[in-house]
């Protein structure tokens, strides 16, 4: 079943950390069916993906996740982003194993969003989708003022962004006209842990 909306909790500390039980207990207040646990090459920090099967009405579903952070986590220091799936492409390498996972957040002003969108479904993602060892890629949107898109790769390896193939697709004329509204830009490669399933979601 394809994700709809997802809670990407950021993690300064590792997994094991975090208040006892705090992650299941959020993916079940939300019935989140899957959870994945991403920890970054660097060492800075832990992305944890709660995947939710079914669509979320905003802005109530972003309001409650933030309520809920603070209910479970407290000052651990962990911080929650309730978004929405816009976009999901099957990779050149569909099917395969992916060990990693490489991600790129985008600020932009919810008056421009609808350009950086455009840009990305239309020809960045394609484009990063059809290199090999990419095997899916999602793009995921927040909700506020200033939006922040989550462009996600399943991908085989994390040199992938060295290749030819990968470098080929950058810097197009389009790609040039769009990245002026980038508020903020932040890219992580990171190490994909084994899926956890919640059969009570």
């Amino acid at each position: 079943m394809s994700t709809e909306a997802m809670i990407l909790l950021k993690c300064p500390t590792c997994p094991a950390q975090l208040p006892p039980d705090a992650v299941r207990q959020m993916a079940t207040a939300f019935g989140a069916a899957r959870a994945r646990t991403c920890e970054a090459l660097d060492g800075t920090e832990t992305y944890i993906y709660l995947e939710i099967d079914k669509a979320q009405q905003q802005p109530a579903f972003a309001a409650a996740v933030g309520d809920k952070t603070r209910e479970l986590f407290g000052s651990s220091g962990v911080k929650a982003v309730a978004m929405t799936r816009v976009a999901e492409k099957a990779g050149a390498s569909a099917g395969q194993v992916a060990p990693f996972f490489y991600t790129v957040e985008i600020t932009a002003s919810a008056e421009r969003m609808p350009e950086v969108s455009g840009w990305y479904d239309g020809e960045h993602m394609p484009d990063l989708a059809s290199v090999p060892g990419t095997v899916r890629a999602r793009r995921f949107l927040s909700h506020g003022a200033e939006q922040t898109s989550y462009a996600c790769y399943d991908i085989t390896t994390s040199t992938i962004r060295e290749t030819p193939e990968w470098q080929s697709k950058l810097g197009t004329p389009w790609s040039n006209r769009v990245r002026p509204h980038f508020l903020n830009l932040k890219r992580n490669m990171f190490r994909a842990l084994p899926v956890t399933e919640f059969t009570n979601a």
